[in-house]
């Protein structure tokens, strides 16, 4: 029946310690995709360059169009300023988004050094506790062999 226990243990605790590297793992790919985008929406990134410049070209399109002798084009000026606006509030956005993914990263990071830490925990407080259990097992051995001794003792004087 003990052994039985004990199998019983081991194969929970085995299912434990899978269940922590799953979900290790899991948040392991989670950061791979969450660093890529943030690196793709990093200030330095060839799509963040790229938007940038078509908000300083668009801009520059808008001063043109408002200072131009042709009354047609001054008239287009409008249309590239609210461009320019737009172009500045999705770089805004952009980096906004960048910023949560970033704090999203160091979270999950965080999460996944404390799983290690509470598997690692759970692991030596099951340790203790078979620790602790072996040497109650010790005691109850030592014991025995105090009592043996002491009937073997009560033989020798002749007490039976």
């Amino acid at each position: 029946m003990l052994e039985l226990e004990l199998d019983l243990k081991l194969q929970l605790d085995l299912k434990k310690r899978q269940d922590v590297e799953a979900t290790v793992k899991d948040l392991n790919e989670c950061l791979v995709v969450l660093r890529a985008a943030a690196g793709r929406l990093a200030p330095d990134a060839e799509t963040k360059v790229a938007l940038h410049k078509q908000q300083v070209s668009v801009r520059d399109l808008a001063i043109r169009a408002e200072v131009h002798p042709d009354p047609e084009i001054r008239k287009t000026a409008n249309y590239f300023q609210e461009k320019t606006a737009e172009l500045r509030a999705l770089n805004r956005s952009i980096e906004e988004t960048r910023s949560r993914l970033v704090t999203q990263i160091d979270w999950l990071e965080n999460l996944k050094l404390q799983l290690k830490a509470n598997d690692t925990a759970r692991q030596i407080g099951k340790a203790v506790k078979d620790a602790v259990v072996s040497l109650d097992n010790i005691q109850a051995i030592s014991k025995d062999g105090q009592r043996i001794v002491a009937d073997l003792d009560f033989y020798r004087r002749g007490g039976l």
